[in-house]
Order: C-alpha cells, then sequence, then structure tokens
C-alpha cells in the first residue's frame, strides 16, 4: 500500500474564471504537472466550506490564488510562468 503525501499547495478556483483556466492549463502543459500531486484544488462550487476557510484565514479575495499550506505564502498573480514556477519551486525548496 502507497501513502499519498500531504498537499503542498492550496490552489482556489471557482466556476466562470478565465485566469484559473488558464492557470491549470499552465500547470499541465509549460510545468508538465510536475506539481500536480502536491496541490490540492479547492474549487469554490465544488468545495464551499474548505474554499471559505481558506479565504477567510488567509485574506484570500481573487481567484485563483496559489497558497503554500505550510507558511501561508500566497500567489494571486498567477498571469506569468516565471512567477508561477518560483513561486512553486522556491516553496518546495524552502520545505
Amino acid at each position: 500500500m502507497t501513502e499519498t503525501a500531504a498537499p503542498v499547495f492550496a490552489l482556489l478556483t471557482q466556476d466562470d474564471c478565465p485566469q484559473c483556466t488558464r492557470l491549470k492549463r499552465m500547470l499541465e502543459q509549460p510545468l508538465r504537472g510536475r506539481f500536480t500531486d502536491q496541490i490540492q484544488v479547492v474549487h469554490r462550487q465544488e468545495h464551499p466550506g474548505a474554499f471559505s476557510e481558506l479565504t477567510a484565514q488567509h485574506g484570500i479575495r481573487s481567484t485563483p490564488a496559489l497558497l503554500h499550506l505550510a507558511s501561508g505564502r500566497l500567489l494571486t498573480e498567477t498571469g506569468s510562468l516565471g512567477e508561477v514556477s518560483a513561486f512553486l519551486n522556491s516553496a518546495v525548496s524552502a520545505s
């Protein structure tokens, strides 16, 4: 039996969010899914309780948002592949 590691990041998304769709594609294609097993997707309409808890706890006001769960570091400017990659890599190497 293999254990699944706890997620390192939360990705907050919601319906009708073009930026959320763009970030998901970025994670799947240019980043080739390197972080997929480390990211827990928290979709507003599918997981309203968890979404509300995380947004209140971390002051998140927009989607998409990438949250490093251990440190509380947050990335909301997700339009640049360089910024997203740097955020994910720095958080993983600091863990």
